[in-house]
């Protein structure tokens, strides 16, 4: 009875002082940590200044741990708080990290890249070339290669010959800038376009056609065009009369080529950028006045309706 009432006792003093010791539940506990026993005079001033609790629940102190992900931890609860460590306490999994996330990341090498079906030098494992500024879905990696899919092909490819950064491959023209033939820019617009007019092997500066071409496919678009050359400015409209897919009328509207004539010089080409409300729009071109410059404009519908322009729609 005297050690019944003494566990009571212990378990007061302990709520009241602190854990100076490691708290430990109670059915675990050696006695040899117990302190001293209290006169009683002792025992009476503490047991009246107490406040009553139940005593029937161990007192559990909060536990604070970290553990990576995928590790597992123990949580203790009112029936499980009397296990040591070894046993099966509750138990929780953190959820595992994924290694990888498919993502989108496009052809840098200029020369494009072959995806093969297996990764490494195997005998006849090319599937198809991906050209320059092709976007892929990369699934994982491989040591010197990444799966990736495009369309209806799925293979491995050099991860040195791609990039997650999209500005590395889709130039981003500056108004005013100069493109000659060695500016990176024109290079890359080139590759992009698989130099279509030859302009690169000839070594000039960016052309008014490459730039529109440049712009389609920058929205998707192509033209499939006919035999006639050479495809020069202001002659867009009569070569492309007739070709599956394309529209040619006078009104301007978003996505479109406008083209017109000039009085000395042959013609112009323009990409529609925005159509106004009332008539105004904004173009974007090279070429305009000085060869190989970016320039965008804004025209007020006076201004380009002076021009007799005819606006051509590639679906």
């Amino acid at each position: 009875m005297w050690y019944a009432f003494w566990s009571v006792v212990h378990d007061l003093w302990f709520f009241v002082v602190g854990n100076f010791v490691t708290a430990r539940p109670l059915a675990t506990a050696s006695y040899a940590q117990l302190p001293s026993p209290l006169s009683r005079l002792q025992l009476a001033d503490v047991t009246h200044s107490l406040p009553l609790v139940s005593t029937s629940v161990p007192i559990i102190p909060p536990v604070i741990t970290t553990a990576s992900v995928g590790s597992t931890i123990s949580i203790p609860t009112k029936e499980t708080s009397h296990l040591t460590a070894d046993d099966d306490a509750t138990r929780i999994v953190l959820p595992r990290a994924r290694l990888h996330e498919p993502s989108i990341l496009y052809v840098s090498a200029l020369a494009g890249t072959v995806c093969l079906q297996e990764p490494g030098g195997v005998f006849d494992a090319i599937i198809t070339t991906l050209s320059f500024g092709t976007a892929v879905t990369v699934a994982g990696f491989s040591g010197r290669y990444a799966h990736v899919q495009k369309g209806n092909y799925t293979g491995w490819v050099l991860k040195d010959d791609i990039t997650p950064h999209k500005k590395d491959v889709w130039p981003e023209l500056l108004t005013w800038g100069m493109y000659g033939a060695e500016n990176p820019d024109t290079i890359k617009i080139r590759a992009l376009i698989n130099d279509e007019f030859g302009a690169g092997a000839l070594a000039l500066p960016l052309q008014a056609g490459e730039y529109v071409q440049l712009r389609l496919l920058q929205d998707k678009r192509t033209i499939v065009w006919p035999t006639g050359r050479p495809r020069l400015p202001g002659g867009w409209q009569s070569l492309l009369k007739g070709t599956l897919g394309i529209h040619s009328t006078i009104t301007p509207k978003t996505d479109t080529i406008m083209e017109w004539q000039t009085e000395n010089d042959g013609g112009r080409l323009a990409y529609v950028e925005a159509v106004g409300l009332d008539g105004v729009i904004t173009t974007s071109c090279v070429g305009l006045v000085v060869a190989g410059q970016y320039t965008k404009q804004v025209w007020g519908a006076g201004d380009w309706k002076e021009l007799r322009p005819t606006f051509i729609e590639v679906s």
